[in-house]
């Protein structure tokens, strides 16, 4: 992106808002390939809601797995993404939507190939990212570490709920969490004629 003559902040905002732009058009042609495949369809959170408890009052021993990702990074196992989002994991559920704002959500049920039934969901931020920078940082020439935080950041919360595939087997409940970290840190600096986004650091 070239930003000539143009202030630091103004060249941060310029590339963390393509970032934004280019994470959120990745994770949502990510997803509109599966409902083009007509693996989900739409519905309302009681839906969700039946599927849920249904499956947390089925009588097995569980395995919960997390991940995030912010298309950069990948963040795995509970103890990783709770302080990585800044969140709690165990009060977020489709009760409270996940603390989405009137979400799009979906859902798909389908055998797996171990013959055992997934219940899979996904609910959708439709609100808009918003930010703020935070600090700016010359450490170069041309060169700044720029940290921002987000709102809204969390884009896609994925959920499989998968039941057991044969007795003594565990059930399993599967969360993939997409957007960005609420707050993120980024080198940007020049190269040739244009400032570019060069490292983001976890």
């Amino acid at each position: 992106l070239p930003f000539s003559g143009e202030s630091p902040s103004i060249i941060a905002k310029g590339l963390i808002e393509k970032r934004i732009a280019d994470l959120q058009h990745d994770f949502d042609g990510q997803f509109q390939a599966n409902l083009e495949k007509g693996h989900f369809s739409p519905v309302q959170t009681d839906s969700i809601l039946l599927h849920y408890n249904t499956f947390r009052n089925y009588q097995s021993y569980y395995r919960n797995e997390y991940e995030f990702t912010n298309g950069i990074h990948n963040v795995r196992f509970k103890k990783n993404v709770e302080p990585a989002l800044d969140i709690d994991l165990d009060a977020l559920s489709p009760a409270n939507s996940y603390k989405f704002n009137s979400p799009q959500i979906y859902l798909s049920i389908y055998t797996a190939t171990k013959s055992n039934q997934v219940i899979e969901y996904v609910y959708v931020n439709t609100q808009p990212v918003s930010y703020d920078i935070m600090h700016e940082t010359n450490v170069g020439d041309n060169e700044y570490l720029v940290t921002a935080n987000f709102t809204n950041n969390i884009r896609y919360w994925i959920v499989a709920l998968q039941y057991p595939s044969a007795p003594g087997m565990p059930k399993k409940y599967q969360v993939q969490i997409q957007g960005l970290l609420p707050v993120e840190e980024f080198r940007i600096r020049k190269e040739g004629p244009d400032w570019v986004l060069a490292t983001t650091r976890f």
